[in-house]
């Protein structure tokens, strides 16, 4: 009589840890993620978002903006469906503030979308001071922006420059993966199980069978291979998917160093990290990586430089800036090379 309320209180208990651990997890990723908290600047214009973070400068265009929306205590700009630039609504100084940035957010959207000329509403009187405090918004020429957190922008040299036009393929991606994978051991570990579900079952199907052993031994031994292989082929095709969907990921790519940091430009959008924020360069047999997070990085094919000599030039500018940035010294540069950037390569 007592067995289903035992099971429903078993039931809510056990609904009620596990989102508590999911709490937990996405709490502790987001305090590992660099930009993810903290003081954050975020202009929005007729061009697109422009955000600055103790981490990196980035910038989407509106038509490459998912979605605009808003719950009780935050607004949303979506750059993809799982993820978006978030305003806590606490920034603002009161509903007024937070409808004008909505409303200008969501004007220059629809414009950019339908191509018209986007219908901005009335700006706040900046002289009412009793309406803006601190990190609240207003607009003022056409750009909605935060009071406080208005800061210089990274300063760009002009010279000396190293820029460089790539194309990136899903299989790239794959590459990446793969590298990551050897190098990292614990992400090897995530992957085991997986790939012992298969002889697992295969060895506890011949014994409910009562195979005779010496076929069973050949049989799991063959079927486990094909299984370690089938594994392998669907966790490449996952990566492809992902690549092929992530908008900005493949393409067209132009990457700048300078003194300052790294400067990306994709079809989807524009990013810059200074070199303080680099965690690492390395290179593998087909590609150079400057990671970002030691599971994130720009990506950048040997096949799309002109040679050997353009490949080490690039990797000794990278790292002669890296190591100025986490010494606080003047960078040491390779001597430049005849030809540089490398000729486009002929279709």
């Amino acid at each position: 009589g007592l067995s289903l309320p035992v099971i429903v209180v078993f039931s809510g208990a056990w609904i009620l840890l596990i989102r508590e651990a999911l709490k937990r997890i996405v709490l502790k990723a987001v305090r590992k993620r660099p930009g993810a908290t903290g003081r954050i600047r975020l202009l929005i214009n007729i061009d697109g978002v422009r955000e600055w973070s103790t981490y990196c400068e980035a910038f989407v265009p509106w038509i490459n903006v998912y979605e605009i929306t808003e719950s009780d205590t935050a607004v949303q700009i979506f750059l993809q469906a799982g993820r978006a630039l978030i305003v806590p609504k606490r920034t603002f100084s009161g509903q007024d503030h937070a409808r004008l940035f909505i409303e200008t957010a969501r004007a220059y959207w629809s414009a950019a979308r339908n191509g018209t000329g986007s219908s901005l509403p009335e700006t706040m009187d900046k002289a009412d001071a009793t309406l803006i405090k601190p990190n609240s918004i207003h607009v003022e020429n056409g750009e909605a922006c935060y009071l406080a957190v208005e800061s210089e922008r990274p300063r760009t040299h002009q010279r000396p420059e190293t820029e460089i036009t790539i194309e990136v393929v899903p299989l790239d991606h794959v590459d990446f993966c793969r590298l990551v994978a050897r190098n990292r051991p614990r992400t090897q570990l995530t992957f085991v199980p997986l790939y012992l579900v298969g002889p697992i079952f295969l060895f506890w199907g011949t014994f409910e069978l009562q195979v005779v052993p010496s076929v069973s031994i050949v049989a799991i031994g063959v079927l486990s291979v094909m299984w370690i292989l089938l594994v392998r082929e669907a966790l490449k095709n996952t990566v492809l998917q992902n690549a092929q969907k992530r908008p900005g990921a493949t393409g067209r790519i132009r990457l700048l160093l300078n003194r300052d940091g790294v400067r990306q430009w994709s079809s989807y959008s524009e990013i810059f990290v200074p070199w303080i924020h680099i965690h690492d360069i390395t290179q593998s047999n087909s590609a150079i990586q400057i990671f970002l997070q030691p599971l994130h990085a720009f990506i950048l094919p040997k096949r799309e430089f002109s040679g050997q000599d353009h490949i080490q030039h690039f990797i000794e500018t990278a790292r002669g800036y890296w190591n100025a940035a986490r010494d606080g010294s003047e960078p040491i540069l390779p001597k430049p090379l005849d030809m540089w950037p490398p000729p486009p390569q002929s279709s």
